[in-house]
């Protein structure tokens, strides 16, 4: 990412504080800000930092409170996630990183990166391979192929059973499959049953949390809506 003032380089770093690495930390940062930027002042700190060999949130929270481009709250905030971020391992953060492309609804560019990091992993890294499979299924149920999203679902839940994964993997096969097929898929594994309750509530009690705020932002056209649903039904039943 190419930044050209101190003001941007702060952005950035505070932007993406989670997955900085040590990769940051050396001379070409300060002499940067040394030439490009004129600020010799901070260049000079920057190098006390790495004679006394600070750690990458020291390193940062150096940057960031000189230049002064935010106030105490944000950088509070963003010195947390520097240190939340020392303690992850390079798959950890790499995950971390593609993970945001999803929730940028970046799926695509997300699904080809997520399989990259898979053949990187170990084998000992079961954990991490089943997050990583989880929010593959996420990304695919954001393409709505709710198919290849369960098979994600039910690969992650196989390596490590979380409930919550499963939930996820009966969702998808909710929305995958007709009403009918999926009371004859439930039917078929008992065990489903109590989870299959709880996704019923979940997914009721959205729809209540969906309905309200239409009714609150558009009164008139929900009390229309609701109004048109009983003159329906009233009508099937007259035909009846």
């Amino acid at each position: 990412m190419e930044v050209y003032t101190a003001e941007e380089l702060c952005y950035v770093l505070k932007e993406n504080a989670f997955l900085l690495d040590k990769s940051i930390v050396g001379k070409r940062l300060i002499e940067w800000l040394d030439e490009e930027c004129g600020l010799k002042e901070l260049a000079k700190e920057l190098c006390r930092c790495l004679d006394r060999s600070v750690t990458l949130s020291d390193f940062v929270m150096t940057i960031l409170e000189y230049v002064g481009l935010y106030e105490e709250p944000i950088l509070q905030k963003t010195r947390e996630l520097l240190r939340q971020g020392e303690n992850l391992t390079s798959y950890e953060k790499e995950k971390s990183r593609i993970d945001v492309l999803v929730q940028q609804g970046k799926y695509v560019q997300a699904l080809k990166e997520y399989d990259i990091l898979l053949k990187e992993l170990p084998e000992v890294e079961n954990l991490l391979s089943a997050r990583v499979l989880h929010n593959k299924g996420v990304a695919y149920a954001g393409m709505f192929q709710f198919s290849r999203a369960a098979q994600c679902f039910y690969r992650s839940f196989e390596m490590y059973p979380f409930q919550e994964t499963y939930l996820s993997y009966l969702a998808a096969k909710r929305m995958q499959l007709t009403d009918q097929e999926y009371v004859d898929f439930v039917s078929k594994q008992p065990e489903a049953y109590e989870d299959s309750m709880e996704l019923e509530k979940r997914v009721e009690a959205l729809r209540r949390s969906w309905q309200e705020r239409e009714r609150e932002s558009q009164p008139d056209k929900y009390l229309l809506i609701q109004e048109l649903k009983q003159q329906y039904r009233r009508n099937c039943g007259e035909f009846q």
